[in-house]
């Protein structure tokens, strides 16, 4: 979830906190029918917040998960890279090799 989604939900669960408190002090209930709509209102709060962290978690294992991926796929790369890096090198110090084999050859049949 991004910054904004998680503003916009926090704003809207602290709104609906606000207003419930301020209906429930201006509510002509009895103090047995406050404090059970009070409790109500807490368990909800409770439930929604819960659902967010759950999906903040979520989300935060997606990420996870993708960058690990990512991470492995580069170091893949940069192994076969460096393999084909390896076999370059040999290749060139052979012909290097070859080379020098043939001019000493070439100098001692002069």
């Amino acid at each position: 979830m991004s910054d904004k989604s998680n503003s916009a939900i926090l704003a809207f669960l602290l709104g609906g906190v606000i207003g419930g408190a301020l209906g429930l002090l201006y509510a002509p209930k009895s103090g047995k029918e406050t404090r059970e709509d009070l409790k109500k209102a807490k368990d909800d709060l409770t439930d929604k917040l819960g659902d967010l962290v759950d999906n903040a978690k979520e989300t935060g294992s997606r990420y996870y998960d993708r960058g690990r991926e990512k991470v492995l796929e580069a170091k893949e790369k940069l192994r076969q890279s460096f393999e084909e890096g390896k076999k370059a090198l040999n290749k060139f110090r052979e012909g290097d090799k070859q080379d020098t084999d043939q001019t000493q050859s070439d100098n001692q049949n002069n």
